[in-house]
């Protein structure tokens, strides 16, 4: 599941709440909601199927203060109707079984009354310690179905290609750090790293 942060916004619904909206990518049923420590309670928004780009709006309270509201976006996995309780304690006895993600955002009021939303970072927990996600750039979306078309293969960073930049055949399925390009097959990933220490597409010193 990822909350994709450049398509976080947030809206005035009204004089006592406020709207999140964006999209999420997900291969599982997931709910969202927000909590933030100003709140007595958590704020409970839509259940999601799987899909692409699914749109979701979350319905916070509004604030009167100008400075920083810091909130945490969660998506939690919901388990799928059926789904028997040892095959979920399965899941979750796996020490690298993660059933949510946060996105912590802070929302800002201007002098004239209006709130701007800022996506910070987002992250997983494992084992009671929080993990980092970063982006990957150029990574095919293929894997995910959508519920209103076919298996689609496109990328929200600008590399649409899905074959390799070298041969350009096969599949690309190699990231180089630390730039986090995905561009490259493993077999020429292979013959690459024994003659180059550069990432073929920005040129900078890498790993891979």
């Amino acid at each position: 599941v990822n909350i994709d942060k450049s398509s976080l916004s947030v809206n005035k619904r009204s004089e006592s709440e406020l709207e999140i909206i964006g999209k999420i990518d997900s291969n599982v049923s997931c709910i969202i909601y927000g909590q933030s420590d100003s709140w007595k309670q958590k704020c409970n928004g839509p259940s999601l199927m799987e899909g692409i780009g699914q749109d979701f709006c979350l319905i916070i309270p509004n604030f009167a203060s100008f400075g920083p509201k810091a909130i945490e976006l969660i998506i939690s996995e919901v388990p799928e109707a059926g789904t028997s309780k040892q095959n979920q304690n399965e899941k979750f006895s796996n020490p690298f079984y993660c059933s949510e993600q946060y996105t912590r955002i802070s929302l800002t009021r201007n002098d004239a009354g209006m709130v701007f939303l800022k996506a910070e970072d987002q992250y997983i927990k494992l084992r009671n310690k929080n993990f980092s996600l970063l982006e990957i750039f150029g990574k095919p979306l293929s894997s995910i179905r959508s519920n209103t078309s076919s298996p689609t293969s496109y990328c929200s960073d600008g590399l649409s290609n899905r074959e390799c930049i070298v041969c350009m055949s096969e599949v690309k399925d190699t990231i180089v750090l630390p730039c986090r390009h995905m561009c490259l097959c493993s077999e020429c990933a292979d013959a690459i790293r024994g003659r180059s220490d550069k990432c073929p597409l920005c040129r900078q010193g890498n790993t891979f």
